[in-house]
């Protein structure tokens, strides 16, 4: 993976002098062993040395014997003469397991739609590839960024992912080390709780454990914000994460303890609860709510569809405003206010769409 214009070991000093300048080593300031050199920029140990040996010569870092390579003190770091910055970005790849393409998974589907149109309007290349298939073997060079697409059997151990040295962005999930795209998660869940509040409900139930198929940040920040959301508009709330669809039925079945809606973290599961609901040949009022809105089968589930191909665009928006030092410390980005609520209704037979 080497760059047309300065050596490799080159290229990794001046990525870790960056690193020390923006604090990013943190209070103790430990500095990666070679070892973890070797794995993260994927070189050999000879070049590791010399790049840890370098730091010392050009006064980033000093080693403590027996306990490693310490980071200087910023303050104490000499003048900042300019680095080289990377080449213009010219092609970038979107990345994902194979399934992350399958029509089933209609999210990453939209979120590469939006990446490619986006990337055509600004001049650049796009190419689909797969991290387990040949395409992912041709290592990018500087004039590349990668998208990934999360999907839950991503091996985070995998080569691109662990050069710090390339533009790479994580969609729908957070992933450390790069710079993380989320939709708005709290912006959906306000969206939410507002409709059911406008129809009369006064209690509401979160399901985060029940067939949930979602990068775990989103997960986690779906939860909170329905906490944060449930507790501004006074609601009477609880989070169900045990999974056991079968209290969930018992509770439904209870008139005195039954919430007016249950709220699950995406689409898929309150469709596969519904027909749980029906099996089971359960009435109840309860109002089901799903989050995405890219499933098919919304019939009376409501629902908050998130703009994915709005997503795929901030993430080439970001990859070209950042500047070389922006990547050095990556942030979590939310496209906000871009999704609708989703609602069907039946009006003399036929289903209307809000």
């Amino acid at each position: 993976m080497k760059s047309v214009s300065i050596p490799l070991y080159k290229e990794i000093l001046l990525d870790l002098q960056r690193r020390i300048r923006h604090g990013f080593y943190g209070v103790s300031g430990r500095l990666p062993s070679r070892r973890e050199l070797c794995g993260i920029y994927g070189i050999s140990e000879m070049t590791a040395y010399r790049v840890q040996t370098q730091l010392e010569r050009e006064g980033f870092a000093r080693r403590e014997k027996g306990r490693g390579v310490f980071a200087v003190p910023s303050r104490e770091l000499p003048a900042f003469d300019g680095t080289p910055a990377p080449e213009a970005l010219r092609r970038i790849f979107i990345l994902g397991m194979k399934s992350a393409f399958a029509p089933s998974l209609e999210h990453n589907l939209r979120m590469a739609a939006g990446a490619e149109r986006r990337a055509a309007e600004l001049g650049l290349e796009t190419c689909r590839a797969f991290l387990d298939g040949p395409a992912a073997s041709e290592i990018p060079n500087d004039a590349d960024g990668l998208l990934l697409l999360y999907t839950p059997h991503i091996d985070w151990g995998h080569p691109l992912l662990r050069m710090r040295r390339l533009r790479k962005i994580m969609l729908n999930n957070v992933f450390p080390d790069m710079h993380c795209v989320l939709c708005g998660n709290h912006a959906g869940m306000a969206a939410l709780l507002d409709h059911l509040a406008a129809k009369g409900v006064r209690s509401v139930c979160f399901c985060g454990g029940l067939f949930c198929d979602l990068g775990l940040a989103n997960l986690c920040e779906r939860t909170e914000a329905f906490r944060i959301e449930a507790e501004r508009r006074r609601l009477a709330w609880s989070v169900r994460e045990d999974g056991d669809c079968g209290r969930l039925l018992r509770l439904l079945a209870d008139p005195a303890a039954s919430p007016g809606a249950v709220l699950f973290a995406t689409d898929y599961p309150a469709i596969r609860f519904r027909g749980m609901l029906s099996k089971a040949h359960l009435r109840t009022k309860t109002l089901l709510c799903g989050f995405d809105g890219v499933e098919g089968d919304l019939d009376t589930i409501i629902s908050y569809r998130v703009d994915y191909k709005a997503m795929g665009e901030a993430a080439v928006d970001l990859m070209i405003a950042n500047s070389p030092e922006d990547w050095m410390l990556p942030r979590i980005h939310h496209v906000s206010g871009s999704g609708k609520l989703i609602e069907l209704e039946k009006t003399d037979g036929k289903d209307r769409r809000k």
